[in-house]
């Protein structure tokens, strides 16, 4: 909740920084969907930008975080039952 409480803060000021900040950062990213508001996509686009090149330049490819993730969450779902004693299905 605390990190979700910072991003929403957060967006609710960066907005401002960027109006005040426009001539010098260039020009704003252009929204492509009508689902999300562009200052929400502009935030989002501001907040991950610097995680993702730096993802490019380790060569780490978004197939790559998926198989990660999905190793992980297989991981966890056999460890858990054993950690906390939970019978397995079947068991």
């Amino acid at each position: 909740m605390i990190i979700n409480g910072g991003f929403i803060a957060g967006y609710f000021d960066i907005p401002g920084n960027w109006e005040r900040n426009k001539k010098t950062k260039g020009p704003q990213k252009k929204s492509e969907s009508g689902l999300i508001i562009s200052s929400l996509q502009n935030y989002w686009f501001a907040i991950t930008e610097p995680f993702v090149k730096l993802l490019i330049k380790m060569g780490i490819t978004p197939n790559f975080i998926t198989l990660f993730a999905l190793s992980v969450s297989l991981l966890s779902g056999i460890l858990f039952p054993k950690a906390f004693g939970v019978p397995l299905a079947g068991s």
